[in-house]
C-alpha cells in the first residue's frame, strides 16, 4: 500500500539520520549496511531472524551493539499506549532478542561476514526510536529503549557499556 511504502521510506531516512549521528559523534565502528539474518541472507539460517538495523562495534568494551531503529509516532491516547506496549512486548522485542541470541551463538560467522574477529565480544541490544515509547517506562523491560533525542542529549554513554 501507499502508506506502507511511505513508512518504509521514512524508516530508512530515520535509520540514516541515526547512523550519521553515531558516525559523527561516537568512536564506534559501524557496519554501513543492515545485516540480514535469514535463510537467503548473508548467513544461512534455519529461519528468518530479520535484520540488524545498525551494527556497531565498541572495541574499548569489546561489545557488539545491535541497534533496532524505529521511526515511531508519539502515542497520544491510552488506546495507542496500550497497542504500542502490546506490539513491542509480544512481537518486536522478542524478535530482536532472538536475533541477538543468534548473533551470540554465531560470532564466528559474524566475524567472517564483517571481516574482523569479534568472537570474544559480548552482545548488547538497544532500541532507538524517533519518539519516546511508552514501553520504555515499564519495569523490567527486556531491552533498553531510548529516543533519538535522549541519545543525542546524553551521548553513547547512555548505554552504560
Amino acid at each position: 500500500s501507499q502508506l506502507a511504502r511511505r513508512n518504509a521510506i521514512n524508516g530508512k531516512k530515520f535509520r540514516t539520520r541515526v547512523f550519521r549521528w553515531l558516525e559523527q559523534n561516537t568512536t564506534l565502528s559501524l557496519i554501513p549496511h543492515e545485516v540480514k539474518i535469514s535463510t537467503n541472507g548473508a548467513f544461512k539460517t534455519d529461519r528468518n531472524y530479520g535484520d540488524i538495523d545498525i551494527l556497531a562495534i565498541d572495541d574499548s568494551s569489546k561489545t557488539l551493539i545491535l541497534f533496532e531503529i524505529k521511526n515511531t509516532k508519539q502515542a497520544k491516547v491510552i488506546y495507542e499506549f496500550k497497542r504500542d506496549i502490546e506490539s513491542y512486548l509480544s512481537k518486536l522485542i522478542p524478535k530482536h532478542l532472538e536475533r541477538a541470541k543468534w548473533i551470540e551463538t554465531n560470532l564466528e560467522s559474524l566475524s567472517a561476514h564483517i571481516k574482523r574477529d569479534v568472537t570474544d565480544y559480548k552482545v548488547f541490544s538497544a532500541i532507538i526510536s524517533s519518539s519516546t515509547l511508552p514501553v520504555k517506562y515499564m519495569e523490567n523491560s527486556p531491552l533498553p529503549i531510548y529516543s533519538f533525542s535522549e541519545l543525542k542529549a546524553n551521548g553513547i554513554e547512555i548505554l552504560s557499556l
